[in-house]
């Protein structure tokens, strides 16, 4: 019985490289489709309510589909997720979408000491895959505060699952605000509606099948960021610079800027002791604050629980540290 309860998380561990493939392309056809009714005339209201209608249904079907009465398979996912499956879910819960977002306004208000917010996170990946996780997925404990039990004791098991459980709120009411915020704002409804309703489908996804729908739900929204930001950096790197590969956009951008910066100094428009170069280091945050901060947002990141909880997912300390390589990458 328990294992016809897993039956449809394992088949889609199984086949996860052909669902999140049609999944992917799903989610470029619907922006070429999103596209075309924009110069079509359709109205901004109405696709966004298409968009949320198609994103929620595969959420839930996904969701529904890794239900599961297995106690293993609902907390760790039978401890059979694949390092590139693992790590989409991790993308979803770190960076996340609004690191994502914010970090080019980051750039913009800091320059180059804007970089450190990038740093840190990345090393914290860095060390949390070759430090911490390989130990976590060799325990096969079911929890964080069960793998610290296992080495001090039931009273670091009490302890860890209160500060985790404090963290992890903290973590879930700014997520669940941001999604919130966002409905509200698409079918214009009250904040506390869209909130409540938000919370509902999350419980809807996440319940049937614990770990397994969180992590296809990771998994879709972390395709969905995806293909938002490639196409919206593509785009602008078109429109703005008849470049097709962002990168190469953002390096004429910045040699632009500079030239722009330092004529703006010859021509007597800007000061060159007031005027603040953007690619010129230590000028937002001095040297002491930016590795400061740089090590403050690695040990953060190397801690975050949600993302320890993934390496009890995978079945080995290889697949852990293949999941973290997978991350930064």
């Amino acid at each position: 019985m328990t294992r016809d309860a897993g039956d449809g998380a394992s088949a889609l561990i199984e086949h996860s490289g052909k669902i999140i493939l049609v999944i992917l392309c799903g989610f470029v056809s619907l922006a070429a489709l999103v596209l075309i009714s924009e110069n079509m005339g359709a109205g901004q209201p109405s696709i966004y309510i298409a968009v949320m209608a198609v994103v929620v249904s595969v959420l839930l079907s996904l969701g529904w589909a890794a239900r599961t009465a297995d106690p293993v398979e609902f907390y760790v996912s039978g401890r059979q997720l694949s390092p590139s499956v693992n790590a989409l879910a991790g993308m979803a819960g770190w960076p996340a979408i609004p690191v994502f977002t914010a970090f080019a306004a980051v750039l913009y208000s800091f320059g180059f000491d804007g970089l450190a917010f990038a740093i840190g996170p990345l090393l914290g990946l860095f060390v949390a895959g070759v430090m911490i996780t390989p130990g976590l997925a060799a325990s096969k404990a079911a929890t964080v505060p069960g793998f610290l039990a296992l080495r001090f004791g039931s009273t670091a098991r009490v302890i860890s699952a209160l500060i985790i459980a404090t963290v992890s709120f903290v973590v879930f009411a700014a997520a669940l605000a941001s999604a919130a915020g966002l409905a509200a704002q698409i079918f214009a409804i009250p904040l506390p509606l869209a909130a409540g309703a938000t919370a509902c489908l999350a419980a809807a996804c996440l319940l049937p099948g614990g770990m397994n729908s969180l992590t296809w739900m990771g998994v879709v929204c972390a395709l969905l960021l995806v293909v938002t930001l490639a196409g919206t950096t593509v785009a602008i790197s078109v429109t703005g610079f008849d470049r097709i590969v962002p990168a190469v956009a953002s390096a004429e951008a910045l040699h632009a800027l500079s030239n722009l910066e330092f004529s703006m100094i010859e021509k007597g428009v800007a000061e060159a002791a007031q005027l603040k170069p953007h690619a010129k280091p230590f000028l937002q945050i001095d040297a002491a604050n930016f590795f400061g901060l740089i090590f403050s947002l690695m040990a953060a990141t190397a801690m975050l629980p949600h993302l320890l909880q993934r390496s009890l997912t995978v079945p080995s300390q290889r697949a852990a540290r293949s999941t973290a390589a997978w991350l930064l990458a």
